[in-house]
C-alpha cells in the first residue's frame, strides 16, 4: 500500500536513522489491464532532505497541513505533537508545494532507476493507493506535502486503488549522515517549483 504522486506509488516500508526500506512502482494502470506497449522508461532523482524545506511562499513545510480529527478541516498540524501518528494527516488545497532544500540538508540525493517489470514479478509490482487523506495503516507514518488526486481509470473515469506498475524497483535510500526527525522526500528532486507532484513527508525516530 502507498500513496500515489504523479504516476508512481511509493510504500514506505520501515525506516531507522541510517535509512528507508521501500518499494517503488512508476507507470501505473489499472489492476488487470494491460501493460502499455513500448513505454518510456522512467527515471528518478531522489531527494531526501531532513528537515523538509519550506514551501515556496516561504511558509514553514508544516503550513496548511491538518490532522483528522472527524472535523471537515481538522486540527493544525503540530510537528511537536506525536499523536498526529495516530491518524491522518492531510493537505488543504490550494497551499504552495515544498520549496528547494538547502544542500547541507540532504541525507540523500541519487538517481534511481526501475526496471520493467517481468509477467512473473506481475504480482510482486501491484499496489493499493491511500487516498491523500488517508492514514497508511502499516509501515512508516508518513504524509503528503500536497493534496494529490487517485488514479482515474481510463475508461470508466471512476478513482482506482488497485493498480500494477509496469516498472518496479525495491531497496533502501541509506541516510548520509544517520538521522531523526521530520524528512521529506521527492522523486523529482524538488524540482520544477510549480510541479504537480507532490513530497512524501514522514519521521524517522
Amino acid at each position: 500500500m502507498g500513496h500515489g504522486s504523479s504516476d508512481a506509488v511509493l510504500d514506505l516500508l520501515a525506516v531507522t536513522s541510517n535509512g528507508l526500506d521501500y518499494r517503488l512502482g512508476a507507470t501505473l494502470r489499472p489492476a488487470g489491464e494491460p501493460p502499455p506497449d513500448s513505454p518510456p522508461t522512467p527515471d528518478f532523482q531522489v531527494q531526501i532532505a531532513a528537515p523538509p524545506p519550506a514551501r515556496t511562499d516561504g511558509s514553514a513545510w508544516s503550513t496548511g497541513l491538518r490532522v483528522e480529527d472527524g472535523t471537515e478541516n481538522g486540527r493544525p498540524f503540530a510537528p511537536d505533537d506525536p499523536s498526529w501518528m495516530q491518524t491522518a494527516v492531510f493537505a488543504l488545497q490550494g497551499i504552495s508545494p515544498l520549496g528547494h532544500p538547502d544542500p547541507a540538508t540532504l541525507i540523500f540525493n541519487q538517481r534511481v532507476s526501475v526496471g520493467q517489470v517481468t509477467d512473473t514479478a506481475a504480482a510482486v509490482a501491484s499496489f493499493t493507493l491511500i487516498p491523500s487523506d488517508q492514514r497508511a495503516p502499516e509501515g512508516v507514518s508518513s504524509f503528503l506535502s500536497l493534496f494529490y488526486p487517485l488514479l482515474r481509470h481510463p475508461k470508466t473515469g471512476r478513482e482506482v486503488r488497485d493498480v500494477a506498475a509496469t516498472f518496479y524497483r525495491e531497496g533502501t535510500f541509506n541516510f548520509v549522515p544517520p538521522t531523526s526527525g521530520f524528512a521529506a522526500l521527492s522523486l523529482n528532486g524538488f524540482f520544477p517549483v510549480e510541479r504537480s507532484s507532490v513530497e512524501y513527508i514522514f519521521f524517522i525516530p
